[in-house]
């Protein structure tokens, strides 16, 4: 009975072994697949750095656009040759010295003649003719689009243009990216990478324009600013998702997957699967863990810091 049972084994053994080595050669076209995506892709790393952290430092400085021009320069000897610019608003256009914005009030100490009290709109002044050729369409498509009447405006010969809205909401409402910002970046070298926000009503044929002049601009893909991807409407209403991912595919856009979220940004899985996965990883350093090594340090523990930022890039590379 010994003797069947060794023979039992010995044919068993030899059953497995064959299994192994079938699932091995059955494995070897998914092993060169796996090398070549990591071999062809996953080498590739850059480092891209956000433009309006920049424009927020540079408005505490005396020369707000030298400085600018200056890191600029900086950060490509430093070997970062991606920025991040995101969708432009009337803030982030007066950060880049492209405009001025006042309210009724300021207004009306700036052109010392009487507006009416009951009147509450956003005064915008262009700082120079480039920032009125390319923004004023910009801007007054925006707030058409909202229902929100404009028209022209100026001060001492400097034109200008009247939005009839609040400043702090005017202020916040979402455009396309800056044109004069993507070109001067394109000038100098740098590959752009747009943050894209769904905060507008998603238009099809909108959508097309815009990713059609982001693609002249040299973009191939976009960060997702918010929780949701634009065109996002529900989990079951996906119809604007398929036309955004259509509208991607058709000007080559891919995706970041941004790392270490607490929730993946609704929509963005079934975006990234219509895309077949044009898809990278982003691991993002905030803004908080930039103070972590600003705080009262001794030049031990600020060294110490520091390797560990170098530390955790190195791993997530890896």
């Amino acid at each position: 009975m010994s003797g069947r049972y060794l023979q039992w084994n010995r044919q068993f053994s030899k059953w497995l072994w064959g299994l192994v080595i079938l699932g091995m050669l059955a494995s070897l076209p998914i092993a060169y697949q796996r090398h070549e995506m990591e071999h062809n892709t996953g080498r590739k790393v850059e480092f891209v750095f956000d433009y309006r952290d920049l424009l927020e430092i540079s408005d505490l400085q005396t020369d707000p656009r030298k400085f600018v021009t200056d890191q600029l320069r900086n950060l490509k000897s430093a070997g970062i040759n991606s920025v991040a610019v995101y969708e432009s608003t009337l803030n982030e256009l007066k950060l880049s010295r492209r405009i001025e914005v006042f309210s009724s009030h300021e207004a009306t100490a700036l052109t010392q003649s009487p507006i009416s009290p009951n009147e509450n709109f956003t005064y915008v002044l262009f700082t120079e003719k480039e920032s009125q050729e390319k923004l004023q369409s910009l801007i007054t498509n925006t707030f058409n689009s909202l229902n929100v009447k404009t028209r022209p405006w100026s001060f001492k010969n400097q034109p200008g243009m009247i939005i009839e809205m609040g400043m702090d909401e005017a202020g916040l409402k979402t455009m396309d990216p800056d044109p004069i910002t993507l070109q001067m970046l394109k000038d100098q070298k740098f590959q752009i990478v747009v943050r894209m926000s769904n905060r507008r009503p998603f238009d099809a044929a909108q959508m097309d324009t815009l990713l059609g002049q982001l693609q002249q601009y040299g973009i191939k893909r976009f960060i997702v600013d918010g929780e949701t991807v634009p065109g996002f409407v529900s989990e079951t209403n996906l119809e604007n998702l398929d036309q955004m991912a259509e509208l991607m595919n058709k000007h080559h856009m891919g995706l970041a997957n941004i790392e270490l979220q607490k929730a993946q940004q609704r929509g963005f899985n079934y975006l990234a699967k219509k895309l077949d996965y044009n898809v990278v990883r982003l691991h993002s350093f905030t803004e908080k863990d930039g103070e972590k090594l600003t705080e009262n340090l001794t030049d031990a523990e600020l060294k110490e810091r520091i390797q560990g930022v170098a530390d955790r890039f190195v791993l997530a590379v890896k």
